[in-house]
């Protein structure tokens, strides 16, 4: 059941098909060692981040999750996204 109209709906499905797009191309470029992938990982992390807390928290797409796990999941999420974004800054680049 989506709780917001349907312009709403077909704009986070067509942010979320641009962001998973960036997510397989940042992971591409980090595993062929292109420093893009250093770049732009983050960003696609912190994006997809931002779209989970509309799509889930803000009940904008239907989900399978019980709504007393809709924020602990959006919670957990955001906090992998940082934290993986950070660990992508800091860690040096390897050869």
């Amino acid at each position: 059941m989506l709780v917001v109209d349907d312009t709403a709906a077909r704009l986070v499905l067509v942010l979320r098909a641009g962001v998973g797009a960036l997510e397989l191309m940042s992971g591409w470029w980090l595993r062929t060692r292109q420093p893009a992938g250093r770049v732009w990982a983050p960003v696609a992390l912190i994006a997809s981040a931002v779209l989970t807390t509309v799509e889930i928290g803000g009940r904008v797409a239907s989900s399978d999750l019980s709504p007393g796990w809709r924020w602990p999941y959006v919670v957990v999420y955001g906090v992998y996204a940082v934290a993986a974004s950070w660990w992508l800054r800091r860690t040096p680049v390897a050869p």
